[in-house]
């Protein structure tokens, strides 16, 4: 990932993934997908977000979406 924290939006058949990248430089990947609710929490296709917030929930996913709550974590 070119900065730390940024993102991508990747299409897979009819999924849509979030790939991260955190301070540590690790890469991560979640569904883009509220996992109490369905919602897609990014819209947006790249960039550089301070969180990812469901539309319907109060749950913020910061610093590793992965152990975040609210996101679904790839196996």
């Amino acid at each position: 990932m070119p900065d730390p924290n940024s993102f991508s939006s990747v299409q897979i058949g009819p999924r849509s993934f979030l790939v991260t990248g955190d301070r540590a430089g690790k890469v991560h990947a979640v569904f883009n997908r509220c996992s109490h609710r369905g919602a897609t929490p990014c819209r947006e296709m790249s960039g550089v977000p301070k969180s990812f917030q469901c539309p319907q929930l109060p749950w913020v996913v910061s610093d590793n979406p992965v152990a975040g709550r609210g996101l679904s974590d790839t196996p």
